[in-house]
């Protein structure tokens, strides 16, 4: 039995047939068309926007469908064809960059999503003066320029900690000098120092944070993306098992700017596991491990 659909899904579809309506009508009128979308209020609304038009197509619109006062049309500066085509033009620019600056991108509203790696200020620079508001940068782990305004969305609650009797967790790294604005790969020791077997399900990789000294405060995290899968070992007496771990030196915090300067600085990190049902997921704490981070090496 399937579960009852919640006030916002009805009226979704109640405007479902104008929804369809004013999609085709937009793909009739590609160079102005910017976009559809749903207002999930109180009382759910119909967004239509265009970049050219707007009045003339408004009232258009308003004939054609069965609800014209839940049907809002909007003014955006571009349509989705020359998003497109910018987007098309900065992928085929970046793509064969020495550096690989890019990280991901897509269509917002009204803007074309980019997300570059933490080192690539100059190439978001660039790309600023060229397309500026058609542009939203995300550098690193933060908003490109440092001012701009962004909504924020809260992060997973922390897991509570477990003890697992006789079971201990070590952060390994090859060294522990990392170069500002590069990702560390090391990984997480399980122990098994107790007399019975142990079953430990994870994930891997894990993903550190790197901590500020003495506050313990946030300040820097790994950005990239992360294919992430299930990790399972079962330890008996003696054994050991290792999870690969990711350590980013890109900066979280606005003030330190987009890599974390140098510095001595913690490496946090957390081993999460299912305990099985109803019991839900929890997280082997890690001891913290201290590291330095230097100046990256200038290119020649």
């Amino acid at each position: 039995m399937s579960d009852p659909l919640s006030d916002v899904e009805i009226q979704q579809s109640e405007l479902r047939a104008d929804l369809d309506a004013v999609r085709r009508y937009g793909e009739e009128h590609p160079a102005d068309w910017a976009g559809l979308k749903f207002d999930n209020g109180e009382v759910v609304r119909i967004v239509a926007a265009f970049s050219a038009e707007t009045d003339q197509h408004r009232s258009r619109l308003w004939n054609l469908v069965d609800h014209p006062d839940r049907l809002e049309v909007v003014h955006l500066s571009y349509s989705t064809r020359q998003l497109q085509t910018i987007m098309a033009s900065i992928r085929d620019d970046l793509r064969t960059h020495p550096d690989g600056p890019l990280m991901g991108s897509g269509l917002g509203w009204g803007h074309i999503t980019l997300r570059l790696v933490a080192t690539a200020q100059d190439v978001a620079a660039q790309l600023t003066t060229r397309y500026g508001p058609a542009l939203e940068i995300t550098v690193g782990s933060l908003p490109y320029p440092s001012g701009r305004r962004v909504e924020y969305r809260p992060g997973p609650a922390p897991l509570e900690p477990v003890d697992i009797p006789g079971l201990s967790a070590e952060i390994v790294l090859d060294d522990t000098t990392l170069p500002s604005g590069t990702t560390a790969r090391g990984r997480v020791v399980l122990r098994n120092g107790g007399p019975a077997q142990i079953r430990v399900d994870s994930e891997e990789p894990l993903v550190a944070s790197l901590l500020e000294v003495g506050s313990g405060r946030k300040v820097g995290a790994f950005s990239g993306a992360i294919a992430g899968t299930g990790w399972s070992a079962t330890l008996g007496p003696g054994d050991e098992a290792s999870i690969h771990l990711l350590v980013g030196t890109d900066s979280s915090e606005p003030t330190l700017g987009y890599v974390l300067p140098a510095g001595e600085y913690l490496v946090h990190a957390q081993v999460p596991v299912s305990l099985g049902r109803g019991a839900g997921r929890k997280a082997i704490p890690v001891p913290d491990l201290l590291v330095r981070i230097e100046p990256a090496a200038r290119k020649a």
